[in-house]
């Protein structure tokens, strides 16, 4: 998978190094155009100036004719070259921006395709050392690899003997090398800023080679100026002001222009940090499935693998270790110190992680232990603990803390603190491990639950009223029927009885885990940010730097031209003779200046609009790329499976069968509350039965009129019916206020407006009790036609009815009689969800 996000990571550094050269590259036209242009024209003015005022006061009509010839072309030249200059940067920031946009459009192209297939490619992935904040690359193979499961680091591989293994020690003990290419680009960008500078000084260098020029020009010419011009001094005058207007504006919208660039560049570096931080945050929701994990040992570099529960499976929160779970009694937990030590079972099924490993774990910080405990009647507690610790294994893994306690189960295993470790063999002083079997933390045994047997396995009576033998969840298993014995138990929920199923967790109480090499990822990505921060701070600190510099330069150039003017001034009070001819011409250049300048303005405009649409493109494309993420990220989470259910006032829980966007055409978050599909299970049932639930959430099964009430209670949800006939023809009936009472036989109060293909043939039974066999079946509906339903003398619609297969399909049985009457469905599902998130049908039948 990381082999796609390191290319990521290689394309963005490309488009920022882009990007910071597009920025430098304005900057230094913007300065040079709006400052070193500014000076070269006024250079050239002046030398014009005088050369056409000092030739005419040596009374060469034709020489000073020819002069301001020079002088008009000279300026038009400056023009040309001026609009040439501003052509170049459109263009540059032109293809700058679109290059921009399409790598943003080609970015979210492939972005779509890596998040679907985000957590199943092998590649190279970053992982640091463990408790250290530096790491190393390595290649992990993935689920697309082979069939062997994800997660794999491959530390050694050979295929074409293209790499030479015969090494020395220090090549075995560092591995064989890999250069950093990052560094080479940031180097690369750092010696083109100081190019730029360079450059920069030599222009300066070069003005001022000028200036000196002029001035000596200057103080041969004043030897010669003798006579008067008075209106060739007007009219001087009236041009300088008015080409200093003109200049004066176009500097002021070139500076406009660049703020409004730079305004850009920084929404654009603003987008750029959500998206990364909006990146982040998603990758923390990727690595919150459950499922089996490597892990190290804290400080080593040898680990194991363990079951972890992520924010999919409850309602709990991430980062959940798995360390004991029991469901069904496949695994016998009465076994000896050796096995507890080192742990047993199947990490997906029932087993004990081991001793040694969870105190390896626990030492290294403050965690909390999480225990979860469901009885035969489908009701889930918890009990939470936020300072879990036990001792090492001198010490008998004794149980030293437990912190402060929080839940629905109350608390059975404070009492427990400061209790070894006991088993059958090893630490049984009171004889409970061999009782009532399983290893515990027991605790003293006192006389206490009297009824117990005088003699178990030949042990004395007297040792075996133990009041926290009992609290042991590691106690030999007890099915259904013997529910009501000693086994697994919890006395604070109920004594002398037997849980179906437990399960004891524990995670850091400093923040949720991620998931293994994935927050990894996270930690390396925030280092290259960080670096590369720091890298483009000193770039930027560069540019300032050689601003600064050519301001300073420029100031001086600008001291030197105010001293030029004022000689200048000085010698045209002695200027007498007027010159007609030449007053002409400059009446003409005055015109075609300022026609100039309009067209200049123009097309500097004509060049900002283009750019400015451009900039709007990109924002869009951005806006565009963000949307689409946000659904992608949707799909990758709307997966169809048997999810935790708690309480809004967190009390108790279930579990429950929700279907997502990947198994119909319907939306997403439908909690399954019925589903018939082969007859495989009964539903002729007892009121009892109805009540609580019955079948398997995976397959046939009633989730219970007690569950599905407290599900819709407590906001406004829709009922969608999905019914199958023979022939593969699937129809649905959707009502948009599904109510139903807890009491008076759990009435069915409200459907709403109906919409669908299969026809409305549930509104009848509005107002209709719910009724079995064996309660509230007061027109003998439920005895006549089996199951359970809001029967209507008789019905409209009996999906529990009896199931027909294909050869007595217009029998009776499970009916919809707004689709076809006397015919019995395949199959049907009715499912529910809150009104808040309603999307619409996405496909009709």
């Amino acid at each position: 998978m990381l082999i796609h996000l390191e290319a990521f990571e290689s394309r963005l550094n490309e488009r920022l190094e882009l990007l910071s050269q597009k920025v430098d590259t304005v900057k230094a036209e913007a300065i040079q155009m709006a400052s070193i242009s500014k000076l070269e024209d006024q250079l050239k003015e002046i030398r014009k100036e005088n050369s056409a005022n000092f030739e005419r006061v040596a009374r060469s009509i034709s020489t000073l004719d020819k002069k301001v010839k020079v002088f008009e072309n000279t300026n038009t030249n400056a023009f040309t070259n001026l609009r040439g200059n501003i052509t170049l940067l459109s263009s540059k920031l032109g293809t700058s921006v679109k290059d921009l946009s399409d790598s943003g459009k080609e970015l979210s192209k492939h972005l779509e395709q890596q998040m679907e297939q985000l957590t199943s490619y092998s590649g190279v992935y970053s992982m640091l050392y463990p408790g250290h904040s530096v790491g190393f690359h390595m290649y992990r193979e993935g689920l697309q690899s082979h069939g062997y499961g994800g997660g794999w680091i491959v530390f050694q591989r050979r295929f074409d003997g293209s790499v030479g293994f015969n090494r020395s020690w220090e090549e075995y003990d560092d591995g064989f090398a890999f250069e950093s290419r990052l560094n080479e680009r940031l180097e690369l960008l750092s010696q083109k800023v100081d190019i730029v500078k360079a450059e920069a000084v030599t222009s300066i260098s070069k003005l001022e080679d000028q200036l000196k020029e002029i001035l000596t020009e200057n103080s041969a010419v004043i030897e010669t100026v003798k006579e008067s011009i008075s209106t060739l001094d007007e009219k001087l005058k009236e041009f300088e002001n008015t080409n200093r207007n003109a200049i004066t504006s176009l500097r002021s919208y070139i500076t406009l222009l660049s703020s409004e660039l730079s305004i850009s560049v920084v929404r654009l570096k603003e987008s750029d940090n959500e998206l990364s931080n909006h990146l982040e945050q998603r990758m923390e929701q990727l690595t919150s499935y459950s499922g089996v994990y490597s892990m190290l040992y804290p400080g080593h570099s040898v680990g194991f693998h363990m079951y972890r529960e992520g924010l999919q499976s409850h309602g709990y929160g991430s980062g959940w270790i798995v360390f004991q779970r029991r469901f069904d009694g496949s695994v016998g937990f009465n076994r000896s110190w050796e096995e507890y030590d080192d742990g047993f079972g199947d990490l997906r099924g029932e087993h004990c992680l081991g001793l040694r490993k969870l105190r390896k774990i626990v030492t290294t910080e403050r965690h909390e232990l999480l225990i979860e405990l469901e009885d035969f009647l489908g009701q889930l507690q918890y009990a939470k603990y936020d300072n879990f610790l036990v001792a090492n294994v001198s010490e008998g893994f004794q149980l030293k803390s437990l912190g402060s306690y929080t839940g629905t189960a109350g608390d059975s295993l404070s009492p427990h603190i400061g209790k070894v470790f006991a088993t059958f063999d090893k630490n049984d002083a009171h004889n409970c491990a061999r009782s009532f079997g399983g290893g515990w933390w027991f605790d003293n045994c006192y006389h206490a639950y009297v009824s117990v047997s005088t003699h178990i396995h030949g042990i004395a009576g007297d040792n075996l009223n133990c009041i926290s033998c009992y609290r042991n969840l590691n106690g030999r298993y007890r099915h259904r029927g013997e529910r009501h014995n000693s086994g697994v138990s919890w006395n604070a929920i109920r004594k002398d009885y037997s849980l179906k199923s437990s399960k004891m967790m524990f995670r850091s109480a400093a923040a949720e885990v991620s998931g293994f090499g994935y927050e990894l990822l996270l930690l390396h990505l925030q280092a290259f940010e960080s670096r590369l921060n720091e890298r483009l701070e000193l770039l930027s600190q560069k540019v300032d730097s050689v601003k600064a510099e050519a301001v300073t330069s420029i100031s001086k150039l600008e001291d030197q031209l105010m001293d030029i003017r004022k000689e200048n001034s000085a010698m045209i009070e002695t200027v007498k003779e007027p010159i007609s001819t030449l007053d002409e011409k400059l009446k003409e250049f005055e015109n075609t200046n300022r026609n100039a300048f309009t067209s200049l303005r123009s097309y500097i405009t004509q060049v900002s609009n283009e750019l400015s649409t451009s900039v709007e493109d990109l924002s869009d494309s951005g806006k565009e790329l963000s949307e689409n993420l946000e659904q992608r990220m949707q799909v990758l989470t709307s997966y169809s499976g048997v999810y935790s259910w708690l309480h809004p006032d967190d009390d108790f829980g279930f579990f429950m069968y929700r279907e997502g966007l990947q198994s119909n055409g319907y939306g997403s978050d439908w909690i399954v509350f019925r589903r018939r599909i082969d007859g495989s299970v009964e539903f002729n049932r007892s009121w009892t039965e109805y009540k609580h639930g019955f079948g398997d959430l995976r397959g046939e099964h009633w989730l219970g009129l007690n569950k599905l009430w407290n599900v819709i209670f407590a906001e406004r949800h829709e009922l969608l019916v999905e019914v199958e006939d023979f022939y593969g023809q699937i129809c649905y009936a959707k009502y948009d206020d599904f109510k139903m009472e807890n009491f008076e036989g759990f009435k069915l109060k409200s459907l709403g407006s109906y919409s669908g293909t299969a026809g409305d043939s549930l509104s009848p039974h509005i107002g209709k009790v719910f009724a079995t066999f064996d309660k509230n079946d007061a027109h003998n509906c439920a005895r006549s036609y089996g199951g359970g339903w809001w029967f209507d003398k008789c019905y409209n619609a009996h999906l529990n009815g009896r199931y027909r297969y294909k050869h007595e399909l217009y029998n009776t049985g499970v009916a919809w009689n707004g689709l076809r009457k006397d015919y019995s469905m395949k199959s049907s599902k009715m499912m529910v969800r809150p009104y808040s998130k309603r999307d619409g049908i996405k496909f009709l039948y």
